[in-house]
């Protein structure tokens, strides 16, 4: 899945299971990590990749490196992302 296609599923109109409506400058970052962190009793290696987005006129957008230096950000929520894709059988 490609951040741009990441994108677009958020702008469909991607509901949270919280109380939260995006604002202009609202910072999103998606982070891989394991499921399990242990697999047959050794850790795994550390996974240092993620994605993140940026909320304007009313829009996910791609960080695109350093689009987020100018501002301070609080951590409001962390969770876990669940995307379901339904094939037609």
């Amino acid at each position: 899945m490609t951040a741009k296609k990441i994108s677009e599923i958020f702008n469909l109109g991607i509901n949270f299971d919280f109380d939260y409506h995006p604002k202009k400058n609202d910072f999103l970052i998606l982070r891989y990590e394991y499921i399990l962190p242990e697999l047959k009793n050794k850790k795994r290696p550390f996974i240092n990749y993620f994605i993140s987005f940026l909320y304007d006129n009313g829009k996910w957008k791609i960080n695109k490196g350093f689009d987020h230096i100018h501002s301070e950000f609080l951590e409001f929520k962390s969770g876990v992302i669940k995307y379901v894709v339904h094939q037609n059988v």
